[in-house]
């Protein structure tokens, strides 16, 4: 992290093994902070391909409860195979994964876990086992690999706590050493044509390292979990805390997922383990005494802090997004932090009475964006009825999904706001909000799940998989 001068470097590769070369590049750009492997062996590479117990794993709960009735088409597959060549697939490439991570809209990335990684994980076939362990080795492309030459570990929250990608220098000085944290200005070239951010983070890594135990992918969930903390002003992330909740609600949603994850399967002996589960603990520490222990909370259920309220003018928020954060909390508990469980149980509330509550029709529980306030300086508004108000004022006249209402609308009984049919529509952002909710004790959790789950038009899952939660 505090080598001198931090750039690109051009190399020609070579690798020789057993006596034989095996491998060449020629004029390969390393980009600076990225790291790359490929795996050779000595002959024939075994063809042993192990499928995996899907109950067993996702029974086990490290796994979200993917809807193990789909049936991934071998069109499908044959395509994701095919797809698997050329350059993405070369050192400093990028697999699966979008060069645009930070790009508006729906992409393949984007989920509890990425498209590669569910139809993997419901298939068991080694074509999307490869484009998945490919991908997980080909994180390493991305600049986020900021290592401890002291330690060789992914550098610490604890030994440098004003460590940032953001910010000024000023303002990595560390009062308590007197020196400054910044990282080395780059040196020469550092650009490079992809850059990551946190709101569209895919899960590069846990499935890999679970189904392999390979370390590289264990250290690569290290070096991301590590990289969304500091990627974030070191006084708005409360310095080693590492906090996420400066930050817009996918955000925190994303990131709690990929750390909750490295202090999940992070084995105990190592010196990382008790690093990431300290890391877990302060956010949740953080969230339970903003809303869990502070009665002037909204009732609701939806974040209020960071970049949430952010649309039309400040009165809204972007439902879809605190759903991925309410299934991000679910996750947690899933996982067995328990300190999450009262958190999971208040953001439950969300997705259960957008699709419950008497005063709130169901069909609107999906809209891009939801005014819960007069301005930016007003309060919440107490009630449903006064949310509900904002969509349209008339809507409150008509029975909820009643023919009216579908004429009024244009649209079909049972029709959901956001692309119902498509399987990254805002139907299908909410449906593991709404299947971890299903589980919390708060009134009408299953019945939420049911209404939603009984709507006319679905989207078809089994090409895209990534949202295709449901209750256990």
């Amino acid at each position: 992290s505090y080598v001198p001068d931090p750039q690109n470097f051009d190399y020609d590769v070579s690798v020789s093994l057993c006596g034989n070369n095996v491998y060449n590049k020629a004029d390969l750009t390393h980009y600076h902070h990225a790291r790359w492997r490929k795996t050779f062996w000595c002959g024939n590479e075994p063809a042993v391909h192990i499928k995996h117990d899907i109950d067993y794993l996702i029974d086990s709960y490290a796994l979200p409860n993917y809807d193990r009735s789909l049936v991934i088409p071998e069109n499908k597959l044959v395509d994701m195979g095919a797809s698997w060549t050329g350059d993405k697939i070369e050192p400093m490439g990028l697999g699966a994964a979008s060069a645009c991570m930070s790009c508006g809209g729906a992409n393949s990335g984007i989920g509890p876990l990425p498209l590669w990684a569910s139809v993997y994980l419901l298939s068991q076939d080694v074509r999307a086992k490869n484009i998945t362990l490919g991908t997980g080795d080909l994180a390493g492309t991305w600049r986020v690999h900021y290592r401890d030459k002291d330690t060789d570990l992914p550098i610490s929250l604890d030994d440098y706590p004003y460590i940032t990608l953001r910010g000024s220098y000023g303002g990595t000085r560390n009062p308590n050493t007197g020196k400054y944290e910044a990282f080395p200005e780059c040196g020469g070239d550092c650009s490079a044509p992809f850059l990551a951010d946190t709101a569209h983070q895919p899960s590069f890594s846990y499935i890999p390292y679970l189904i392999t135990g390979d370390y590289y992918h264990l250290e690569e969930l290290h070096f991301w979990a590590n990289y969304n903390m500091f990627n974030e002003n070191s006084g708005s992330r409360g310095y080693e805390q590492g906090l996420f909740n400066r930050t817009a609600a996918r955000s925190q949603g994303w990131s709690l997922r990929t750390l909750a994850q490295a202090a999940y399967i992070t084995p105990n002996t190592h010196p990382l383990k008790s690093y990431f589960q300290q890391r877990v603990q302060y956010n949740l520490d953080w969230y339970n005494d903003a809303y869990i222990n502070n009665p002037p909370s909204n009732s609701h259920g939806f974040l209020t802090n960071g970049g949430t309220l952010a649309y039309n003018g400040g009165r809204g928020l972007a439902p879809w997004q605190d759903d991925f954060f309410t299934w991000s909390i679910g996750y947690l508990v899933e996982l067995g932090f328990t300190d999450a469980v009262a958190m999971h149980e208040w953001k439950a509330q969300f997705p259960v009475n957008r699709m419950t509550n008497t005063s709130f029709c169901w069909l609107f529980a999906t809209l891009y964006s939801l005014n819960v306030r007069d301005d930016n300086t007003s309060p919440i508004y107490p009630t449903w009825a006064e949310i509900y108000n904002t969509v349209d004022p008339t809507l409150s006249t008509f029975v909820c999904d009643s023919q009216e209402m579908a004429d009024y609308r244009d649209e079909d009984i049972g029709e959901m706001i956001g692309y119902p049919s498509s399987p990254t529509g805002y139907p299908a952002n909410l449906q593991p909000a709404l299947a971890v909710s299903a589980k919390a004790t708060i009134p009408n959790g299953v019945n939420a799940w049911n209404i939603f789950d009984n709507r006319s038009i679905k989207p078809d899952y089994s090409s895209y998989p990534n949202f295709a939660i449901i209750p256990r």
